[in-house]
């Protein structure tokens, strides 16, 4: 019976779970990447487009692509769809380039484009694809304003697809090969299949680090937050399913390693914690990870709940404390302590003379951390020491001059511990210290950059003034804190974290009407009766290929050249350049502010170039 259950526990159920990953991993892949089609990435900044803002009936983005791979059949386009369902038709058609036919053209409904996302325009498959260079075309057909979309800025890559057949891979085993490898190089090199075939294969690897470990919860606790901290950072988006998973698979834990309630409440109580980490890091008070980080202590304060209620009811016997938890992890370090002072003293000592004799390390390291851990170490040491002893590698031997009261042996250790503990305070300080510093350059050049006069003015009355009343109160705080007997390190550290979040927060909130905001700051023309130019300062009007478009009194003129910071528009002659209004419109549509049309002379324009 022992037999059958160990052939069931060891390998019947770690295939199945096996099983279920890789079934799991190719359904995965076959819905989202297709089992045999590679892609290739291109940069979406590379794309031309005739205009600016919704593509209307006419329009095109065009672009140009080397093809890495035969069997080309697939290009991917993002689009914004400004949350709506769009009824323009899209016509797509692709050619070698240099060459005057189309290969393919095809039209496409808008209402079916996903948001942001990139829509895949297929057409037959080109075999001999490989190393050619192609032009490709994407036209409106019926666009109006109010209902069209438009290419999407904040997608950064385009995708051309490749589409192989089983019958083709059979037949040629070097194509099957190199198709492998860099299917193989797709994948891995996709975040989003990453995250999902870790998350398939956790049932597996939990399964296994329970059934290993026994009754000693250090491995499934490590690997709970390793897996927690991954979804965090790594996954742009909530896996909910991992997040079930993840429950269910503390409770089971729970059960299985008869884990205190205090495991739950200590592991809210951290990622409580590192909330506020997270967002002083990310300098992002809005970021995915610290909402998620958020999310997961939430989890673990109910979590914590259900664990008492749990052992209200059943009681558990024998249960894995949190305190015996850390002390092992106490006893580890100290072994890791016994080993290097046995490894130095061996080394010291084979050049000493003296007559040794033997020191009882345990007593010297109960006086200094207690004898709690030392007795959690004290049998693991024995085993170090008896394999030491039989490889003849290290001993004890020390000299007489070193056993007196082992000073020695607690001094090394007070040293370590003052080191370690001045790290750690420099870091304390040193770290909100330098993050303030960083943000307040940040911010001050944020203002000579946006503004263009008067910036350091505008820094006061918007932001400056709110982080000095930030600053004078932080004072009073510490010399308040520093009148205290025990703990002012510590306080002055929370203070200074905290001043820190303020100061980001005070940032944010005084800075976002303006920071991200299109503005134009002047409209500029020359006095003359021809084909003139209207040169136009501002902020924010977004880099090429990403073109807006510009109006004079509501008429939109043609742009001769754009940038994040000046466009120049063409206007015909005759036009009257008296009480004009002048605005700009970026790709996503949004208006800016409108300036008056101002004039010069340009012989005193030429003038003063001249004499600069």
């Amino acid at each position: 019976m022992k037999k059958l259950k160990s052939f069931v526990l060891w390998l019947i159920i770690p295939l199945m779970l096996f099983s279920f990953w890789v079934v799991l991993t190719l359904k995965y892949v076959k819905t989202e990447f297709g089992l045999l089609t590679l892609s290739q990435q291109f940069i979406t900044s590379s794309l031309l487009v005739t205009r600016a803002g919704e593509m209307l009936k006419g329009d095109i983005i065009s672009g140009e692509f080397k093809s890495t791979y035969s069997n080309m059949g697939v290009v991917a386009i993002p689009f914004h769809t400004f949350g709506r369902i769009n009824q323009d038709r899209l016509e797509f058609r692709i050619k070698e380039k240099n060459s005057s036919n189309w290969l393919y053209r095809a039209t496409y409904n808008t209402d079916q484009f996903q948001p942001n996302e990139p829509f895949p325009m297929g057409f037959p498959t080109v075999s001999d694809s490989q190393d050619k260079i192609y032009q490709f075309e994407i036209e409106s057909l019926q666009g109006i304003s109010g209902n069209a979309v438009v290419l999407y800025s904040g997608y950064p890559i385009y995708l051309v697809k490749y589409q192989f057949n089983s019958h083709q891979l059979s037949n040629n085993n070097r194509l099957l090969v190199n198709f492998l490898y860099h299917k193989q190089l797709n994948l891995i090199n996709d975040s989003d299949f990453l995250i999902h075939t870790v998350t398939y294969l956790l049932p597996l690897i939990f399964y296994l680090t329970l059934l290993i470990s026994k009754k000693q919860p250090h491995l499934f606790v490590l690997l709970i937050n390793l897996t927690i901290f991954s979804e965090v950072f790594l996954s742009k988006k909530y896996n909910t399913l991992l997040i079930l998973f993840l429950i269910v698979t503390w409770l089971i834990g729970v059960s299985r390693l008869r884990l205190h309630s205090n495991f739950s409440a200590f592991q809210a109580l951290i990622l409580f914690v590192l909330v506020p980490t997270a967002l002083i890091v990310q300098k992002d008070l809005t970021s995915v990870s610290a909402e998620k980080i958020a999310t997961w202590a939430y989890v673990f304060l109910i979590l914590t709940i259900v664990h008492k209620i749990y052992e209200s009811f059943v009681k558990p016997k024998n249960k894995n404390t949190l305190k015996g938890y850390l002390l092992s992890f106490s006893s580890f370090g100290l072994q890791l302590i016994y080993v290097g002072y046995f490894l130095v003293k061996r080394i010291t000592n084979s050049f000493s003379k003296s007559t040794t004799q033997t020191i009882n390390l345990s007593h010297y390291f109960s006086k200094y951390i207690g004898k709690s851990a030392v007795e959690h170490s004290h049998t693991a040491m024995q085993k170090i020491m008896s394999f030491s002893n039989k490889l003849k590698l290290v001993s004890l031997p020390i000299t007489n001059y070193a056993t007196k009261s082992g000073q020695p042996i607690l001094t090394l250790l007070h040293r370590m511990q003052k080191i370690i503990l001045n790290i750690l305070i420099s870091l304390g300080i040193i770290w909100p210290v330098w993050q303030v510093i960083r943000g307040f350059k940040y911010c001050i050049l944020l203002y000579l950059d946006f503004f263009p006069s008067n910036q350091l003015y505008y820094y006061f009355i918007k932001t400056g003034a709110y982080q000095i009343i930030l600053i004078f109160v932080l004072v009073f705080l510490i010399r308040k804190t520093l009148k205290r007997q025990k703990g002012k390190t510590f306080l002055i550290i929370i203070l200074l974290f905290a001043f820190q979040i303020g100061e980001r927060k005070i940032f944010e909130i005084t800075t976002d009407p303006f920071r991200y905001k299109i503005t134009v700051w002047s409209a500029k023309a020359p006095k003359t009766i021809g084909w003139y130019e209207v040169e136009i300062t501002g902020r924010n009007f977004k880099d090429l290929p990403f073109v807006g478009q510009v109006f004079v009194n509501d008429i939109e003129y043609d742009v001769l050249t754009w940038s994040d910071k000046k466009i120049t528009v063409q206007v015909r002659p005759g036009t009257d350049k008296t009480k004009k209004s002048v605005y700009v419109v970026d790709i996503q549509g949004e208006k800016s502010n409108s300036v008056d049309l101002e004039t010069y002379n340009l012989s005193d324009y030429l003038f003063k170039d001249k004499v600069k």
